[in-house]
């Protein structure tokens, strides 16, 4: 592996080369969420577990390069200009994705073209710098399952389903759509259009080519998002004032400026946010209802604009909240996010990490990063340092502000003291660097069973699993919790370095 040497500032740094590469056994604890169908350690009803924890040994099979550069738009001199036939119900967003490229760089190269126009079967568009065989162009990722009728002058898309909701754009008539929620008189459906982006729009001016029913509900009624439980009347929430500062949650400063700013020059999208961890970050109860529109805000309803801001665009299965990572995994270690040939076939490169195709397929400004917790039992803290590293360099050097979060404790594998140790490294690092850093573990301190559910290892749930409802009963369960944290640093993010371009 190689490493690189900074200067601790997330400005001033730059990567060189001070090592050869060096193979380094690792053992790895591997520990299953209880609450995902794929953990081999799914507890019985009489709270035992059906399997002991399976120890495996894993080796990095191909260390990252020195320097890791985000994937470059392609040039007109990097292979022969690709002249790409329109399909039916091609889109500028899905012929992009196909190509690998972005909606921008098609349209500066098809000066006829522009971003939100409709393609016409029979066109041809000029794709430069691309050399690929015809019969060997993937088919279009997303499916059309609906358009704009031909009546409408003009589809408001909207940040919620409600005339309240703050317009994102219009979309003249036929705009192809992919419909992917909807809320539960159906009068309103969330769509992606064929620009990147999505929001909410009427029913009335959708002509749906799908069954409805097939379409999940992913709004509940007006008293869910302002205070109730589905299916309930609802609370009226008590309006939280703004805390001057959050305990929890460190190192957000004006330099990550420059970070931000570098991010935009190469592409990324300052309203998208990426997801890098194990299993407690894959579970679903992780950020996954604000993005379905399944939560409630209690005494934190400062926290609706971070809300509103991370729901408006289309990550690349959903919005930020609710997206399918690339960098996140059951079992997944610290070295698994920076080894190439780790990552989805169906979606990244075998010469690429996990963590450099998330954000190729992303282009994210921030990356909320937990990973530890699978390391801890076979692996010596000093030996964590590295791969964390390499997590923030690379996120740096993408433009992308990393959020590194503390592990929460650890019970019954006698590995208290280690946990501490990690810590330490993460915090370490954080102010290393100068990048933002969540301190999880101090947040569930104080919590029943330190905020982790029955196995010891993964952050509790709160009852009938409304982890999105940040009500003081539910902030006693480690998922609420993180939730509540997570949230806040996106905040300060949004705050003071976002809106303050």
């Amino acid at each position: 592996m190689t490493k690189r040497t900074h200067t601790g500032n997330p400005i001033i740094w730059m990567a060189t080369v001070l090592a050869s590469a060096t193979a380094i056994a690792l053992a790895v604890f591997s520990v299953p969420d209880p609450t995902l169908e794929s953990s081999s350690n799914l507890p019985r009803a009489d709270g035992q577990q059906t399997a002991t924890p399976d120890l495996r040994v894993a080796t990095p099979t191909s260390p990252p390069s020195a320097t890791i550069v985000p994937s470059p738009i392609p040039t007109a001199t990097s292979a022969p200009d690709f002249v790409y036939t329109v399909q039916p119900s091609d889109t500028l967003w899905d012929i992009a994705r196909r190509f690998d490229v972005t909606v921008d760089f098609i349209v500066n190269a098809n000066p006829d073209l522009n971003s939100v126009e409709l393609l016409h079967t029979g066109d041809e568009i000029l794709i430069p710098g691309v050399d690929i065989d015809p019969g060997t162009i993937p088919d279009p990722e997303w499916p059309i399952t609906g358009q704009v009728t031909a009546d409408a002058e003009g589809l408001r898309l909207r940040t919620k389903p409600s005339l309240d909701g703050e317009i994102l754009y219009s979309l003249p008539a036929l705009t192809p759509l992919t419909i992917v929620g909807k809320t539960e008189d159906e009068e309103w459906l969330t769509v992606r259009t064929p620009y990147l982006d999505g929001g909410w729009a009427k029913s009335d001016w959708i002509e749906v080519f799908i069954d409805l029913e097939e379409v999940p509900v992913t709004w509940y009624s007006a008293e869910v998002s302002q205070g109730g439980q589905p299916g309930g009347g609802g609370a009226t929430p008590v309006p939280g004032a703004m805390p001057e500062s959050y305990a929890f949650v460190s190192g957000v400063s004006e330099d990550l400026r420059e970070i931000y700013r570098l991010g935009l020059s190469m592409g990324n999208r300052s309203n998208v946010f990426s997801k890098v961890g194990d299993s407690i970050t894959v579970n679903i109860s992780f950020m996954t209802p604000f993005g379905t529109h399944s939560y409630a805000l209690y005494d934190h309803t400062y926290l609706q604009s971070v809300v509103d801001y991370y729901s408006a665009s289309w990550a690349r299965t959903h919005n930020s909240f609710a997206n399918v990572s690339l960098a996140a995994g059951v079992g997944w270690t610290s070295w698994r996010v920076i080894t190439a040939g780790e990552g989805d076939p169906g979606f990244c490169n075998a010469d690429e990490t996990p963590l450099e195709c998330e954000y190729r397929w992303l282009r994210p400004s921030v990356a909320i990063i937990m990973l530890g917790t699978n390391d801890v039992p076979g692996t010596e803290p000093r030996s964590f340092d590295y791969p964390l590293r390499e997590i923030i360099e690379t996120s740096l050097e993408n433009g992308v502000i990393p959020v590194l979060t503390t592990i929460p404790p650890l019970h019954g594998y006698d590995v208290s003291a280690r946990v501490l140790a990690y810590n330490r490294v993460v915090a370490a690092l954080s102010g290393e660097y100068g990048v933002p850093m969540i301190d999880y573990w101090a947040a569930v301190q104080g919590l029943p069973n330190d905020g982790l559910s029955s196995d010891g290892v993964h952050p509790s749930s709160a009852p009938g699993g409304d982890n999105g409802y940040l009500s003081s009963g539910n902030l006693r369960y480690g998922c609420p919790m993180r939730n509540l944290v997570t949230l806040q640093a996106l905040d300060l993010i949004l705050r003071d370095i976002i809106e303050a371009e």
